[in-house]
C-alpha cells in the first residue's frame, strides 16, 4: 500500500536505550525492500496511487530535507520520470509535536522519535500530540510494561496490537475504524454498533387491555384537602 493505508505505520516511538541499535536494524530492513511493478513477485510496494499522492509525499520530502530538526536515515528520493514511485524513507526527530509525527502523510515515510526509559508517561504525552488515532502496535517482552501500555494508550489508538503489525486488521472478524480525528463517530465497521448507523430505532408497546380512561388510578386516592374544586 506504499504507506497509504489508514492503518499503515507512520511513526515509531522507541526507548532511548534501544534507539541506536533500532535505527541501525531499521535502515537495513528498509533499504532491502523492493519497490517495483506490482506484478513482480519480489514487490514489497509499488508507486503511490495518484499525482496528488505523489505531490503530497514529495512536498513532505522537501520540507523535511530543509528542516534542521530532521535527520534522514535512508531513502528520500522520488523520480517522476519513472512514475509515482517514492523511495521508502526513514526520518528521526526529537520534537514529539513535529509535523512528521502529528500529521497524516499517507506515503512510504516513517518517522522515529525516542522517549526516556525511566519516563514512560512521556510516551503517552508524545503520542497525544497528534489528533489522529486509528491503529497502533506495542512491541515488548515485559508483560507488566505491556499491560501498562495497553491501558495508558486506550484513548490513542482505536485498534491496538501487541507484538504484531498495526495494519493486520481483519474486516469481518474484528471492528475496524478510528477514534479522535480519525473517526466521525464511535461506531466502527465490523461491530454491531456500526449497523445502527444505517437503521432507525423504534419502540413498540402494546396493552392487552385497551385504555378507556384519561385519568390515573392514584388520582382517586388523593386526600380531599388536596383536591381542587
Amino acid at each position: 500500500m506504499a504507506g497509504q493505508k489508514s492503518s499503515s505505520c507512520s511513526r515509531v516511538f522507541v526507548a532511548e536505550s534501544l534507539m541506536p541499535r533500532f535505527i541501525e536494524l531499521l535502515a537495513q530492513v528498509v533499504q532491502s525492500l523492493v519497490v517495483c511493478h506490482p506484478l513482480d513477485y519480489r514487490c514489497f510496494m509499488s508507486a503511490v496511487v495518484s499525482q496528488d499522492a505523489y505531490d503530497k509525499a514529495c512536498g513532505v520530502l522537501q520540507r523535511a530535507g530543509a528542516d534542521p530538526g530532521v535527520r534522514r536515515v535512508c531513502g528520500g528520493r522520488a523520480d517522476p520520470e519513472v512514475g509515482y514511485f517514492v523511495e521508502p524513507t526513514v526520518y528521526v526527530v526529537r520534537e514529539p509535536a513535529h509535523e512528521l509525527l502529528c500529521n497524516e502523510i499517507r506515503g512510504p515515510l516513517l518517522t522515529v522519535c525516542s522517549f526516556p526509559d525511566n519516563d514512560p508517561d512521556s510516551l503517552v504525552w508524545a503520542m497525544a500530540q497528534s489528533p489522529y488515532a486509528t491503529s497502533g502496535s506495542i512491541f515488548a517482552r515485559d508483560r507488566e510494561w505491556t499491560r501498562w501500555a495497553v491501558s495508558a494508550l486506550r484513548d490513542l489508538s482505536a485498534t491496538l496490537y501487541v507484538n504484531d503489525r498495526c495494519s493486520e486488521e481483519l474486516p469481518g472478524q474484528q471492528s475496524v475504524g478510528g477514534t479522535r480525528k480519525s473517526s466521525s463517530g464511535g461506531a466502527k465497521a465490523g461491530s454491531i454498533s456500526y449497523l445502527l448507523q444505517f437503521a432507525t430505532e423504534r419502540s413498540l408497546r402494546e396493552s392487552l387491555s385497551a385504555s378507556t380512561d384519561v385519568t390515573y388510578s392514584y388520582m382517586d386516592e388523593m386526600p380531599p384537602s388536596y383536591m381542587v374544586k
